[in-house]
Parts: C-alpha cells; structure tokens; sequence
C-alpha cells in the first residue's frame, strides 16, 4: 500500500476496492476460507505499473481476478481496474479502446453509474488523445447530464473539467 501511494496511488480506487472486499469477506469468508492476502496484492498492482513493472503487475492483477472471483465483486470494478492497468502499462489504443468500452458495458449492466463514469473518463480520454474530441463529447456529454447528486465528488468533477476540454 505505501509502495502504491508513492507513486500517485488513487485513494477513492483503494477505499471502494476495500468496502468491496471487506463486505464479501464478512459474507464468504467462512466458506472459501480467507482471501486477503490475494486482496491485498490487488491494491498494489496499480503501483506497480506505474513504477513500469507491468508483468508483474498484470500477475498481480489476475491473482486479484481470481481472489475478486471468489469474493463475487462486482465485474465493473474488475473491468474498471483492468483497462487502467492497461494503460498505465502503455498498452496499445485498440487495446485500450476495447478495454474502456467492456468496462462501460460492465458498469452499465450492473447498473453502477460511477464506474460507468470512471470508465466513460478514459475513454473520453483516449478519443481525445486521438483527436476524436467529437465522438467523445458525444459519450460523455449524456452520461454526465445524468447525475442528479453528488456533484463535488471528485470523478464528477473530473468529468466536467474534461468536458470542457472537449470543447463545442
């Protein structure tokens, strides 16, 4: 977790990744026996892409699949974390497109709106980057329209600042 957080570790990803884990744990864990160690790598396997150890970081990240599996998280923040994984690690933009629309589909079918939004943020992100400012603006434009609440939370907020990037 320290090596996580030197280098730029997102909190609110670590706090929800916890609930999570912690709120499966209670329910499961008398019968698959006790998962927190693999848990636990899956908080540092963000770091360790960033600090360019993407193979060992990709391992992590499917240890923490497997233990995530058996803890019935929910596949957004699974596909969520997976599609950042790959772009921390340089993955290529087809990769990476693909990656960022299953985790927006994922979010969408289990209805989970922030994910759908955190996703929804680098895709927009990478169509940006491309050039494709129109098409993201289009995507994002809607999902953003949607929230009623919470407007001072942090990926809201994200969002509206690349919004604005995105120009008319």
């Amino acid at each position: 977790l320290d090596q996580a957080r030197n280098v730029g570790q997102d909190e609110r990803t670590l706090g929800v990744a916890r609930h999570h884990a912690q709120v499966r744990l209670e329910r499961r864990e008398r019968i698959i026996g006790d998962p927190r160690p693999r848990c636990a790598d899956a908080r540092n396997q963000r770091g360790l892409a960033g600090i360019g150890k993407s193979d060992q970081a990709e391992q992590t990240l499917t240890d923490a699949a497997a233990a995530i599996g058996e803890l019935l998280m929910e596949k957004p923040v699974v596909a969520w974390t997976q599609a950042h994984v790959l772009r921390m690690s340089g993955a290529a933009d087809d990769t990476l497109d693909a990656a960022w629309r299953e985790a927006i589909e994922a979010a969408r079918r289990y209805e989970m709106k922030l994910y759908e939004l955190r996703s929804m943020l680098g895709l927009a992100q990478l169509l940006m980057n491309q050039g494709r400012t129109g098409e993201a603006r289009e995507m994002l434009g809607p999902l953003l329209s949607s929230f009623t609440q919470g407007f001072d939370i942090p990926d809201l907020t994200e969002g509206g600042q690349l919004f604005e990037q995105l120009g008319d």
